[in-house]
């Protein structure tokens, strides 16, 4: 599993945690995939992640259009075509969130 995917599912489990109808059983779940995701992650992304998550509740955007969907700034022209072709993880330049492009979704910067 790509790292992105895997930022973003923690980020989606994470969601789910803070939803107070949870039962007990459901938390655990929930924590033991955490747990398990968290263990394929290096350290420094996670903190980061978490730091990111902490501050504005979303580590991990979408970037579709050549705009940052966390903070709706217009990425440069090279890092939103890179995005489509790197697979590293993308950090835009202004807030510091992941960003990632949907792969239904297509880029156009013209």
């Amino acid at each position: 599993m790509k790292l992105i995917n895997m930022l973003l599912k923690l980020q989606e489990l994470e969601n789910k945690c803070k939803e107070s109808n949870l039962s007990e059983t459901e938390r655990e779940h929930i924590s033991s995939e955490v747990t398990l995701i968290k263990a394929q992650i290096p350290h420094d992304i996670e903190t980061r992640f978490y730091k990111l998550y902490k501050k504005h509740g979303e580590a991990v955007v979408i970037a579709n259009g050549g705009v940052c969907h966390g903070c709706y700034i217009n990425l440069p022209s090279s890092q939103a075509i890179e995005i489509n072709y790197n697979e590293e993880l993308n950090v835009c330049q202004n807030c510091g969130r992941f960003i990632y492009i949907d792969s239904k979704e297509t880029i156009a910067i013209f």
